[in-house]
């Protein structure tokens, strides 16, 4: 029987499985309000990998811990990351598919029946699918062979399809426009093949990704494909036996469909889609038939996780987005979403694959993911039950230039990034002040910045600062202290300096204020250039310090000309600003005039030199130049130049090189004297481009064109050269025909690429590209004389492959291959080939022996000495005579009986087991003799299986109330006839046949073979019973308990703030039960007693599930869980008074055939397997463990038997899958059909059987095909 993995759960809706079976219902109720930013992860965790494509999370070593599966592209291989108790994961074991494998498609599923999750994988380039079969501790088998499938495979899901109990594979294939394909599940044949041949649909469509489900309610599953080609969803609707046809084509209005996921995202009871391409998410509301409605539109990213991450029962969306973002939107549980909560992480690290697990246990869904460019994944932790008691105020800074801002940084450990932190001032009492000052800033990598602006208005005085963690405990710090610096003013404001000297007295004060010294800092037109040597005291950094009620007299020096703008008479400002704290009257400003002595009569006149003439008479130092060349006017940049000083170049640049005198006109600025001068030009220009190192010139199609190392060299036409990296073409005029970073296809192949100067025309062509083809490959294997796989390797076409190393044969001498494999052109399966093996005495004598092997062993009837088997010497040149003698070293196993050359061989005992057993003959020739010896492998000494145990019963009553004289007497035929015996389902074993002394209670009996204990009879249920109590009196003592259990039916509805009473019950056991929450929690405002009473008035509505445990006196405990359900309506309350001789009230059931929605009481439930009507028998069967549990009963399952007991009261029922034969406080009783097992897991059984021996009234509705049934 194939299984989907156990624990492959709906998170794994991105990871290319999700295992939707015939309808999913997940309970959604929507009255707990919470948001996107409720969403809190921790900044990423790293682990080193390889560029990872795709990624699952799983149990694969059953140790309770999610472990990571990854598939990676070229070279391929599957990562296993075993997962550790804390969240953090181990190296990888890696499973190396070569350099030409991309894995594109991950899924998990036990396809062998074994208990043990399998991985399949599809390879984008390879065109094939491959099983590798786990061994249930991490470790899992390379296939050795594959599935051939269409172009291109991407992602998979496995599926059962067609309801025949074998998994099928749906495949999706995005590059060559094949659609879907479908390899549905079938029989082992002897060769290890479970799957069938390759069917494809939805032809001419490049899909990325399907996503399978019960979309029109036929129950059966449906294809759901997102079409990259047109961006519609195209849903193939079953057609009950595997087969597809297109039956619904949605337009979602996207350009294309690169991501879909099924899951229920409003409350009904209908699956809903969810759709992306790289830039817009949309959330489509499925009807019920196959059609969807877009509820919801949001940008969009590259992968999807979907689960609830922010623990308020309403599905969320995590996506990989843009080049470094998570991004996380909270769902509503009405089909729309919230804003998304960004979480970034590096840059440029372009995180693609997406999946979640609760890694560290902590009950919250954690999140991982790949990077494209890193070669890693990381790990972001679900902090949202973290613990907020680790948030430290770190320091309290002024913001530079801002007299009334401070600045506050909160360092936190453990909180994720996105959690929100305040801060406010309060009173030194502790009180807030009014109107509040406050700041909110959010956690990025445990740190958070917040500005609080002061008033101006606050009292100088002593603060307390809180710290408030997103409504977390409050957190206070030490007091913080708002001074007054008083107010500055300048005394002077115009100031004549000499040009000489260069001193500059500035004379400043301050008038009140609280704080004892004050730090001024200083600007100038914007900056401080003039300053030069500070003489007075009180200087300090780069300002000064003045105290309370001070004038200050700071005395600079400075000189004009050293910063080269000073011309004359010029008015600068200066600005004075506070360097720390808070004050009134700043900033302060001075507006100095600062005059040359003299200047009138002591500045000489300059002069300009233009190509060696001087021209005398300018007295400015600043010129402007007008251009006229012989073919246009160019007005040349503005050149500053200060005569005397600096050099003025005036360059001409000009495309068109025709060379001639320009005509020049230079103008003073501060007058109007101008000179017209005529200049010779000539115009150098680029004669030729040269390659001084080519490019990158190789490549493999699909790689991108690499022209980082191109190197050119410009001859210019005055003999000089220079050379141009290309990272400076631009700047040096060059283009190049073929951009940098194209991606290459075979036709690019022998091309050139051409490098242009722009201005002159000049040319040059690399070196001829080469683009080789992504080589075809093949699979080559080697398979030894019995069809062993010896080795299995991919070639590229036109290439040979290795061989393995000769292998051995017993008694043959390996010669060689029987094909050819050193020119590869398709998939090929080579075989070993053999010679015998003639062994020898001597050089000149040779002599063997006609068995290689003897296959002798018994069979039923047989006895010591009864079976041989002849044997018999040939010679090639040795003489036999009477003389030649047979021994064998273990005659014990094999006898000879021989003479000459010929003998028999017989077994002597009952030896069992392969036996190797050398035989020795003794030969001569010419007077020469030698002895020879022979390994014969003596095969099957294996006496024939004795035939499986039964039994058979018979019991003894107990004859007075609660005593303990019952017993059980077993009768075992079969086996060996000695036989081992229990009574409590093999727990426990006993010699004697005979179990006496046993009280009231059910025992399960079996024997066993006591030479071979795997050979078991199938187990008996006994009901041990006794006479009623007796009116009055004690009961007496002892007797055994029953096992003990606890009621599994779920507690009543409840309503909000409406008081509620309910009792939990046990039965079995010892008695004096005591009980317990164990797991989960209850609904808010109610409490569970000792003795099992919940009892309380709910206070938030919505659905909860938890654990309870009940005790009994020995110490013996059982568990189950439950979901209980608080509404938020008013719920009218019938109150029904059971009065003696009134029935107690009844339960009501109504299901319908082929519908999941079924009625308990008039409330609305929904079933994960529909009822149907079997075609063989022509039954109806529903489903057996929700009517008998809904009815009062207790249900279990015995794995070990495949059987389900039903316990209600004092009577028990016991069924066996596949049998027709039920065991009803142990009488046999025969239904008409047999129970099985239908998908997901559910157990069915024939309508009649809740009728007939549950003892429920049925009624059924042909026309509405609707099942009542009351009890």
């Amino acid at each position: 029987m194939n299984n989907l993995s156990s624990s492959l759960k709906d998170r794994q809706i991105i990871a290319i499985i999700l295992l939707l079976t015939l309808g999913l219902s997940l309970c959604m109720p929507i009255s707990v309000h919470a948001t996107s930013s409720d969403m809190v992860f921790a900044a990423p965790s790293y682990y080193p990998s390889e560029k990872v494509l795709i990624m699952l999370t799983e149990d694969v070593n059953n140790n309770g811990n999610e472990d990571l599966v990854l598939g990676t592209g070229l070279p391929g291989k599957v990562l296993i990351m075993l997962g550790n108790e804390d969240g953090t994961f181990q190296n990888p074991d890696v499973y190396d598919f070569g350099q030409y494998a991309a894995i594109t498609g991950l899924a998990m599923a036990d396809f062998n029946g074994d208990g043990k999750v399998d991985i399949i994988i599809s390879n984008q380039n390879g065109k094939w699918l491959r099983i590798l079969y786990g061994e249930g501790d991490g470790t899992f088998n390379m296939p050795t062979f594959n599935y051939p499938v269409g172009t291109s495979p991407q992602k998979i899901e496995v599926v059962d399809l067609n309801n025949d109990g074998k998994l099928d594979v749906v495949i999706s294939q995005y590059t060559t426009d094949n659609g879907v394909g479908i390899l549905m599940g079938k029989e082992d044949e002897g060769d290890g093949r479970i799957l069938g041949n390759f069917v494809e649909y939805l032809p001419g469509h490049r899909i990325y990704q399907t996503v399978t489900a019960d979309f029109n309610g036929n129950g059966y599953l449906d294809i759901a494909a997102g079409s990259y080609t047109d961006g519609k969803i195209y849903v193939l609707f079953n057609d009950e036996s595997g087969g597809f046809e297109v039956g619904s084509t949605i337009d979602t209005g996207l350009s294309s469909v690169s991501t879909i996921a099924a899951a229920h995202m409003n409350a009904d009871a209908h699956i809903d889609l969810i759709c992306s391409s790289s830039n817009v998410l949309k959330v489509l509301l499925g009807q019920g038939d196959g059609n969807f409605d877009v509820s919801h539109s949001t940008s969009g990213g590259r992968d999807l996780a979907i689960a609830d991450f922010n623990g308020n029962n309403k599905l969320d969306i995590a996506m990989t987005a843009e080049t470094n973002q998570i991004r996380v939107m909270a769902g509503n549980g009405d089909g729309t979403l919230q804003a998304a909560k960004v979480f970034y992480v590096q840059d440029s690290s372009q995180p693609t694959p997406i999946a979640y697990g609760d890694f560290d246990g902590d009950g919250a869904y954690d999140l991982a993911f790949g990077e494209d460019l890193r070669n890693r994944i990381g790990i972001m932790r679900n902090t949202r039950l973290d613990k907020i008691s680790n948030v430290v105020l770190s320091s309290i800074e002024h913001l530079a230039g801002s007299a009334k801002s401070i600045q506050l940084t909160v360092t936190t450990n453990g909180i994720g990034d996105g959690t929100n932190i305040r801060a406010d001032f309060l009173t030194s009492e502790g009180e807030l002040i009014s109107p509040s000052i406050e700041a909110v800033g959010s956690v990025i990598n445990n740190e958070a910045i917040l500005q609080l602006n002061i008033p101006d208005n606050l009292p100088y005085g002593n603060y307390l600062v809180r710290i408030d963690l997103d409504g977390g405990a409050e957190i206070y710090e030490s007091p913080y202290q708002i001074y007054s610096y008083g107010t500055i003013a300048w005394e002077e404001d115009t100031i004549e300096v000499d040009e000489g000297s260069g001193e500059l007295i500035l004379r400043f004060s301050r008038s009140g204020g609280s704080k004892g010294n004050v730090g001024l800092g200083y600007t100038l037109n914007g900056t401080a250039v003039l300053l030069r040597d500070y003489e007075k005291a009180g200087f300090w950094g780069d300002g000064w310090i003045l105290s309370s009620g001070d004038e200050k007299t700071i005395e600079a020096k400075f000189n004009i000309l050293d910063n080269g703008i000073y011309t004359g008479d010029q008015t600068f400002t200066i600005t004075l600003t506070i360097t720390s704290g808070l004050a009134d009257g700043l900033p302060a400003t001075a507006t100095v005039t600062i005059k040359e002595k003299d200047s009138a009569n002591d500045a000489t006149l300059k002069d300009l030199t233009i190509e060696g003439t001087t021209v005398n008479g300018f007295d400015s130092a600043i010129y402007s130049y007008d251009v006229q060349l012989p073919y246009g006017t160019m007005n040349a940049p503005s050149i500053a130049a200060i005569a005397n000083h600096i050099d003025a170049t005036l360059e001409i640049t000009q495309a068109v090189g025709i060379p001639g005198t320009a005509r020049v006109k230079v103008t003073a600025e501060d007058n109007t004297t101008e000179l017209n001068y005529e200049v010779n030009f000539s115009v150098t220009e680029v004669e030729s481009v040269s390659i001084e190192t080519q490019p990158k010139l190789e490549y493999t199609e699909g790689e991108a064109l690499d022209l980082s190392g191109l190197k050119v060299k410009l001859h210019w036409s005055n003999g000089t050269e220079e050379e141009v990296e290309f990272a400076d073409f631009i700047a040096k005029g060059l283009t190049v025909d073929k951009i940098d970073g194209t991606t290459l296809a075979t036709t690019d192949n022998g091309s050139t690429i051409t490098i242009a100067h722009t201005s002159s025309g000049k040319t040059v062509e690399t070196n001829n590209l080469t683009v080789h083809a992504i080589p075809t490959t093949y699979t080559v294997t080697f398979e030894d004389w019995d069809g062993y796989n010896l080795k299995t390797e991919t070639v590229e076409e036109g290439n040979g492959a290795t061989p393995p190393d000769n292998p051995s044969r017993p008694g043959y001498i390996f010669t060689g291959w029987d094909k050819v494999f050193n020119n590869i052109t398709s998939h090929l399966t080579v075989t070993a080939q053999y010679i015998e093996d003639v062994p020898t005495i001597t050089d000149q004598e040779k002599v063997s022996v006609d068995k290689a092997a003897l296959n002798i062993g018994f069979a039923a009837g047989d006895s010591v000495n009864s079976v041989t088997q002849d044997i018999s010497l040939t010679s090639v040149g040795a003489v036999y005579g009477s003389d030649i003698t047979w021994s064998s070293d273990n005659e014990g196993i094999i006898k000879i009986n021989a003479t000459g050359n010929s003998g028999i061989t017989t077994r002597p005992t009952l030896g069992s087991g392969d036996t190797d057993v050398t035989v020795t003959a003794f030969v001569y020739h010419n007077g020469a003799s030698d002895t020879r010896d022979f390994n014969l492998i003596v095969l099957q000494l294996q006496p024939p299986t004795p035939p499986n145990v039964t039994i058979s019963i018979g019991k003894t009553n107990v004859t007075t109330y609660g005593g303990s004289n019952g017993s059980i007497t077993v009768t075992a035929y079969g086996g060996s006839g000695t036989y081992e015996y229990s009574k409590d389902n093999g727990l426990t074993w006993q010699d004697s046949n005979v179990f006496k002394g046993l009280g009231v209670g059910t025992y399960r009996v079996l024997a066993r073979d006591y030479s071979d204990t795997s050979n078991e009879s199938t187990v008996s249920t006994v009901n041990i019973s006794s006479p009623n109590k007796p009116s009055g009196g004690s009961s007496g003592g002892g007797g055994s308990s029953s096992s003990l259990s606890i009621n599994r039916t779920n507690p009543t509805q409840g309503t909000l703030d409406r008081d509620y009473t309910y009792s939990l019950r046990a039965s079995g056991g010892s008695g004096a039960y005591s009980f317990e929450v164990t797991s989960g929690k209850l609904p808010e405002g109610l409490t569970i007693s000792k003795d099992g009473v919940i009892s309380g008035t709910p206070t938030k509505a919505g659905t909860y599930q938890y654990t309870i445990t009940v005790t009994d006196r020995n110490g013996r405990i059982s568990r189950h869980s439950f979901t209980q359900i608080i509404e938020e309506g008013e719920i009218e309350e019938s109150k029904q008074e059971t009065i003696e001789g009134e029935s107690t009230p009844k339960k009501q059931i109504k299901l319908t055939i082929g519908k999941l929605e079924t009625t308990i009481d008039e409330a609305a439930y929904y079933l994960d397997a529909f009822p149907f009507i079997d075609g063989e028998s022509n039954r109806t069967l529903v489903p057996l463990r929700f009517i008998s549990q809904t009815l009062g009963a207790e249900v279990k399952w015995l794995p070990e038997t495949r059987q389900v007991l039903i316990t209600e009261e004092d009577t028990e029922i016991l069924l066996t899958i596949g049998s027709k034969e039920v065991l009803v406080n142990g009488e046999m009783i025969l239904m008409d059909t047999e129970p099985r097992i239908i998908p997901p897991g559910r157990t069915f059984v024939p309508l009649r059987f809740v009728s007939e021996i549950l003892g429920a009234t049925v009624e059924y509705n042909h026309e509405t095909r609707e099942i009542s049934i009351t009890k």
